[in-house]
């Protein structure tokens, strides 16, 4: 059976089975180029950091790593009525590249510098928190400690 431009049904299939098997060959060998990069990685502690400091924790915890986010509730809840978070800035974050090339999760290591008050005392206090955030389907998410933070 003969199609338009002359080409057969069969060889047809042929071909889009080497087109379709080339393609998945290809994305398959590029998938290490989807992770997200160190500029995500900045913009997901930004916005993490931003939530906490605003006490929207709801919108926090979708940056943490899931099977923590029940840590994450119970640090949150702790802190509710008395942290108050007057200023951050991330100090350093280095992407560790040898487990990503060894086809490890991608993690990364954030060091944030959070300037915050504990009510009722109106004390200030300074705290450098090193942070692991890990590549999750495609994004940056928190490994939110167990423990919690102890602030």
């Amino acid at each position: 059976m003969t199609c338009a431009g002359g080409v057969t049904v069969r060889r047809r299939s042929v071909l889009m089975l080497v087109l379709f098997l080339g393609l998945q060959a290809s994305c398959s060998s590029l998938s290490h180029l989807t992770d997200p990069g160190q500029e995500e990685l900045e913009k997901s502690v930004d916005a993490f950091t931003k939530y906490l400091r605003w006490k929207q924790y709801a919108k926090a915890k979708l940056f943490v790593l899931p099977g923590r986010e029940k840590a994450f509730l119970r640090f949150s809840q702790r802190m509710e009525g008395s942290l108050d978070i007057n200023d951050f800035s991330v100090d350093e974050s280095v992407i560790d590249s040898s487990d990503e090339k060894a086809g490890l999760r991608t993690e990364a290591r954030v060091q944030v510098r959070i300037e915050y008050s504990r009510l009722p005392s109106n004390e200030f206090h300074k705290v450098m928190l090193e942070q692991i955030w890990v590549v999750h389907d495609g994004q940056w998410m928190l490994e939110f400690p167990e423990e919690g933070w102890a602030l």
